[in-house]
């Protein structure tokens, strides 16, 4: 193959290029001539996996380049498609707006779908790159999809990204609703929710925890107690509340010195006061600048 023409190839496709349509069919239509010889890579899925999706609109708002890359070269579609969820940053709004049509043409698996974007949240990607697979989860999940899939979903819990704990808080409501959550397995995760700094976040899991708890009421305690540290004093008062309607006000004063102390004053919770110095018989104390002394004892 032409060494000039590889070159203008790697050049075209390097990562802070901007990945044009025309392009991307043109690299695909070299490799299918065997012109040029590409390897299938994180760069190429990167590359085709935007330039392909961009391009004229059908009337009904779907991209039209994807559905017709899949009908005619199939195995390049798919190795693109699947790679978008193991690579970053290649995943695109125009798939996900794709993604119905697609599916309803037998082009991808609705349930793989859902699979591999469960996998992808957990691959350390961006909090950005992230909300691409939650909303393709909470677009496409029906409850019975997020049922069958709460024991990859509570892990989720524990998730650095704020999307994806957002997401997985959602998710597991909405199994809350059908009365089919598995408290044991959440409550196990609920702390680290509850023990997230974002406000919004944290208030998500105390509404599921107090859901719980109307049923389990000792399973919520280990992670309510969570809520006692928290920065925001309207989750402090809110973990105080559970906690007390669950019968557990022997643990609110355990934990009481974790409070703000507008918490605890306006909850009627004291402090135990710290113990003053203790001395020796005999001990001289220096006191001001003139090291006036007294003798204890």
């Amino acid at each position: 193959m032409p060494a000039w023409l590889m070159r203008e190839i790697r050049s075209i496709m390097e990562p802070q290029g901007w990945p044009q349509p025309m392009f991307g069919v043109a690299i695909r239509l070299l490799e299918l001539a065997g012109l040029v010889e590409l390897a299938w890579d994180d760069v190429y899925v990167q590359y085709m996996s935007a330039a392909l999706v961009e391009g004229p609109i059908t009337d009904d708002g779907e991209p039209r380049i994807t559905a017709e890359w899949f009908a005619v070269d199939r195995s390049a579609a798919e190795f693109v498609f699947w790679g978008m969820f193991e690579v970053e940053p290649a995943a695109r709004d125009s798939w996900r707006k794709a993604l119905p049509a697609m599916i309803r043409a037998g082009y991808v698996d609705r349930d793989r779908v859902l699979d591999e974007s469960l996998t992808a949240v957990n691959r350390g990607f961006s909090n950005h790159r992230n909300k691409w697979f939650v909303d393709v989860i909470s677009s496409m999940a029906t409850p019975e999809d997020l049922v069958a899939r709460q024991t990859r979903i509570a892990p989720l819990l524990a998730s650095d990204s704020a999307n994806v704990l957002r997401g997985a808080l959602d998710w597991l409501r909405t199994i809350d609703a059908t009365g089919r959550l598995d408290d044991e397995t959440t409550c196990d995760q609920l702390g680290f929710a509850l023990g997230s700094p974002v406000k919004a976040t944290a208030a998500r899991a105390l509404a599921l925890l107090r859901s719980i708890g109307g049923r389990r009421p000792e399973l919520v305690v280990p992670a309510t107690i969570a809520g006692l540290a928290h920065p925001h004093p309207d989750i402090q008062r809110a973990s105080v509340q559970l906690l007390r309607s669950t019968g557990q006000e022997r643990e609110v004063e355990r934990c009481a010195t974790d409070l703000s102390p507008s918490i605890r004053q306006e909850l009627g919770l004291s402090e135990a006061p710290s113990p003053g110095p203790t001395f020796e018989p005999g001990i001289t104390l220096r006191v001001g600048h003139r090291h006036s002394t007294m003798d204890v004892g």
